[in-house]
């Protein structure tokens, strides 16, 4: 019989980290909804191996028994490091609190990118250098179909030049000052910009919107994209554009992907964007909403004076970084040899 490992959160919809993560896991081992332990259907000491991703907003004192009982039967309790803090907590202070629980509590804690190593150290200087291991995250060459063309669906000519943003529309990416920035300039250039992506609520949806009346040149798909479908929108774009809050972001997997189907990219000084040259990403930095916007603006400009081919060769050479050190066998071996170690 295979040994057991805990996986919050449980989901196996769609190409995504989560369902990358979760295949490499099962494997080796038959892998439970880690709140099935919450539940009692399954007792700590029966795991090998707790895996924690985005908890820190929703870890309760019955987690912490659990995990504190998981520790005493040698399970191994291994926490994913993905953001500062969680992007639009409600209780800042809980989630604090918890990422420090955390990173006493872990028997190894996961980053995706080397400077994470510094954020962890702020909130515990005497941190065990043993506990923090370097995964790389996995790429997503191949996961994706092509099926259509989304220029042609969209309205778009295509000589023009695209920007783009994908995935789940929520206000810590920011998306209302790219619309701000695009519309300040867009009119002077032959560009586009795609939105695309499930929103996080109707009325985020409906506020941006309401930006973009005035801007035919900015199209809105607030649909989820599926595995079938992503593909083609990463086709119809020349550069993704990114606008983390450089308060809670630090890892991006739509880095990851826009690498991995030979995009490059706009996005703040994130720690995992410090990874890459600055001839390879366009990145910016910022302290104010104002001058997030400027920044935006002056670097969408940046990339589009430097035109489609140029862009297209640094898409290339970041799909090859990403095809050899994000290999997704690489991440794999390097996952379950820590749940075995």
């Amino acid at each position: 019989m295979r040994e057991l490992v805990a996986f919050y959160p449980y989901r196996k919809d769609d190409i995504n980290y989560i369902n990358s993560m979760w295949h490499f896991i099962a494997s080796e081992y038959t892998v439970i909804d880690y709140r099935d332990l919450k539940k009692g259907l399954y007792i700590p000491c029966f795991v090998k191996a707790v895996y924690l991703n985005w908890i820190e907003n929703d870890l309760d004192e019955i987690d912490k028994k659990i995990l504190h009982q998981a520790k005493i039967q040698r399970s191994k309790i291994i926490w994913v490091f993905h953001n500062k803090v969680p992007h639009d907590s409600r209780h800042m202070e809980k989630a604090i609190s918890n990422i420090k629980f955390l990173i006493k509590i872990s028997t190894y804690i996961v980053i995706h990118s080397r400077t994470s190593l510094n954020y962890l150290l702020n909130y515990c200087p005497e941190i065990k250098k043993e506990k923090i291991q370097y995964i790389p995250h996995p790429n997503y060459i191949a996961d994706y179909q092509k099926y259509g063309d989304i220029k042609i669906l969209l309205g778009i000519k295509q000589d023009d030049f695209v920007f783009g943003i994908y995935g789940r529309v929520h206000p810590y990416k920011n998306i209302e000052f790219l619309i701000e920035a695009f519309n300040t300039f867009s009119d002077s250039y032959h560009c586009q910009l795609i939105i695309a992506g499930e929103a996080v609520s109707l009325q985020y949806a409906q506020e941006l919107k309401d930006l973009c009346r005035v801007n035919q040149r900015i199209k809105l798909c607030f649909r989820h994209i599926n595995a079938i479908q992503m593909q083609s929108y990463l086709e119809a774009v020349d550069v993704m554009v990114l606008p983390y809050n450089l308060e809670s972001s630090m890892n991006s997997g739509a880095m990851i992907m826009a690498f991995s189907y030979a995009k490059t990219v706009i996005v703040p000084s994130i720690a995992m964007a410090e990874e890459y040259s600055d001839d390879l990403i366009y990145k910016y930095s910022y302290s104010n909403a104002t001058e997030h916007v400027a920044a935006l603006e002056k670097v969408m400009k940046t990339a589009y004076m430097n035109g489609k081919e140029n862009n297209q060769e640094k898409g290339r050479r970041l799909r090859d970084i990403v095809e050899r050190h994000n290999d997704k066998e690489l991440v794999k071996r390097q996952l379950l040899y820590l749940i075995k170690s």
